[in-house]
């Protein structure tokens, strides 16, 4: 049976030894958030998730770029069996004056995330990823999916025990 969770939390952490440069200044950079589907490298966002996620420009021109920034994605407008055509999309962008230029991104399968989550906070390192394929650097975050539902969790929620019949797994004499 597969799970269906109603929220991603993440934390994107930082990058380590980011290979990127501008002759012009010093390196700065942030970073974009996005679930997107499809299969081609031109991923569209999914329908229910329009909202893309930024990150603060870190500052100070160093090749170890920090945000410590937390984002949350609803998931609660999709279904499960379509998590494996979904992927999370973290983008590295320069800001400029005209814009902002993606120096690399990472892509990871939302179904992979789903299927090695354990009920507790993850750590994840990902190749950072430059448009012609060549490593730049690695990104880190953290992740945590919450509100775990499946069809058994949503029928017992319906039961409510009784005051005096005994709540299963748990001893009523030991309170610690």
């Amino acid at each position: 049976m597969k799970m269906e969770y109603t929220s991603l939390e993440l934390q994107v952490i930082s990058c380590e030894d980011l290979r990127a440069f501008n002759f012009f200044q010093k390196l700065s950079v942030f970073v974009t958030v996005s679930i997107v589907a499809g299969d081609g490298r031109k991923k569209q966002p999914h329908p229910a998730f329009q909202l893309r996620h930024s990150t603060p420009t870190s500052k100070g021109g160093h090749r170890n770029p920090e945000w410590n920034h937390e984002v949350e994605f609803d998931l609660s407008a999709i279904l499960p069996q379509d998590y494996p055509g979904l992927s999370l999309k973290f983008d590295v962008l320069f800001p400029s004056v005209v814009g902002s230029r993606s120096i690399g991104e990472v892509r990871t399968s939302l179904q992979e995330l789903v299927d090695e989550f354990n009920g507790t906070v993850q750590f994840r390192r990902y190749q950072l990823k430059n448009d012609d394929g060549k490593g730049i650097g690695v990104l880190n975050f953290r992740y945590k999916l919450c509100g775990k539902s499946d069809k058994v969790d949503n029928e017992l929620a319906r039961i409510k025990p009784s005051s005096r019949a005994p709540v299963p797994g748990h001893d009523a004499t030991n309170f610690s």
